[in-house]
């Protein structure tokens, strides 16, 4: 499936015995769940059956969002715009899927911030503040489960999700990552799940990453320029620097305040 899954070290077995909630106690919290795709109080179930074009097109973004700051939120309009503008596609809802603690919690260690329920429902505050709630949603599938999932896993279930709900072809998972990791992951002609099945793939150029001289890419994959106002420095590890030397004014510069706000009330940093 392209990338090597995670080495099973000592660190990472640690977290997973450690982070890893009861089903029973993840089921308590009030988190969007997509799964099922039926269930008539599911946000992104009501939301997907307002949209009667077809095909519809679902972006998925998968990440540690440790903690989530505005570039994760902003990239989801980014995309969906210069696909809609420049491919033609119609794409109707955004999925924000944050990492299993196990898998978080071998790279961050103490830093790591357990997603049920904190780093979910900061997902849907970054979402909401962001001005993205109308369609944008965040899960809990894929941290819910019993382990780490890789991303063509977590790709392949909602695609099933959304075929099983709404028929075959009505709906299609476009999983978003950036140029560097498709490039990584071997996703230059899309995310081979079978010889049969191969899922779609949009790559956001990354400075410093290019794909070989002369080489076009295949119809499984969309290339998207990078935001012009993207900066360099935001990212989810110089956000817990700021928010760890106190530096409010920062911090909010790369997040909002309502997630600043959340991850104080909670003694998260």
């Amino acid at each position: 499936w392209g990338c090597p899954p995670t080495p099973r070290s000592a660190t990472a077995l640690w977290a997973r015995s450690i982070f890893r909630l009861p089903f029973s106690t993840q089921r308590r919290f009030n988190c969007t769940t997509l799964f099922p795709m039926s269930t008539s109080s599911n946000p992104l179930a009501a939301h997907l059956t307002r949209h009667t074009k077809t095909p519809k097109y679902v972006l998925l973004c998968t990440g540690s969002f440790n903690p989530v700051h505005r570039g994760h939120v902003d990239l989801f309009a980014w995309v969906r715009k210069e696909l809609e503008e420049k491919h033609g596609l119609n794409i109707v809802a955004g999925v924000m899927s944050p990492s299993h603690d196990s898998y978080v919690g071998s790279k961050l260690g103490p830093e790591l911030i357990p997603a049920l329920p904190h780093r979910l429902e900061l997902c849907r505050r970054a979402i909401g503040a962001g001005g993205q709630d109308s369609w944008v949603f965040a899960d809990e599938w894929e941290a819910s489960q019993r382990g780490f999932m890789d991303f063509p896993e977590v790709t392949l279930q909602l695609q099933k999700r959304l075929d099983q709900a709404h028929g075959q072809g009505t709906f299609q998972v476009l999983f978003v990552c950036g140029l560097d990791h498709m490039i990584k992951c071997g996703l230059q002609h899309g995310m081979r799940i079978s010889k049969t099945l191969t899922l779609p793939v949009v790559a956001v150029d990354r400075p410093g990453y290019s794909l070989p001289s002369g080489a076009s890419a295949p119809a499984q994959v969309f290339r998207v320029e990078a935001p012009g106002s993207q900066q360099d420095d935001v990212s989810s590890t110089a956000l817990r620097h700021a928010l760890q030397s106190g530096d409010a004014k920062k911090a909010e510069q790369l997040t909002y305040p309502a997630v600043v706000n959340y991850l104080r009330t909670h003694k998260l940093v």
